[in-house]
Formats: structure tokens, sequence, C-alpha cells
């Protein structure tokens, strides 16, 4: 009987051993999930903001260019009297 008694026990023990191992995968499996999610937020953030600079340069760009054509049209204006 003490043999019967001793096995329950043990699968007692293991069973907690066993729902302890499933809890702390879970949680790894919920800090992983979390961390990709967060790295995957700010790497859709990055690219928006290279997305947003690259047209803000854009526009420097072209105001820089019709700001040049305006001065040349005045120049080309003053040498043409």
């Amino acid at each position: 009987m003490q043999v019967i008694a001793d096995q329950k026990e043990e699968i007692a023990e293991l069973r907690k051993h066993v729902a302890d191992v499933e809890k702390k995968q879970q949680h790894q499996e919920d800090y992983i999930n979390n961390k990709l999610e967060e790295r995957d937020q700010k790497l859709i953030q990055s690219l928006r903001d290279s997305q947003e600079t690259k047209k803000l340069l854009l526009e420097v760009q072209e105001q820089i260019a019709t700001s040049l054509e305006e001065k040349k049209s005045w120049w080309q204006k003053l040498w043409k009297r």
C-alpha cells in the first residue's frame, strides 16, 4: 500500500511540475509575442517617418527648383531690357 501512496504522491508532484512548466512556457510565448508586436509597430512607425521625410525632402527640392526657375526668369527679364 505504501508503494501506491508514494506513486500517487509522485504523480501529483509531476502534474504540479508539468503545470508550472506549461505556465512558464505560456508566459514566455506571451512575452515573445508582445516584443514582436512592439518591434513591428516600431518598424512600421520608422517606415512611415522615413516616407514622410522623403516626401518633405521632395517638396523642398521642388520649392528650390521653382525658386531657382523664378530667379532665372527674373535675370532673363533683366537682361532682355
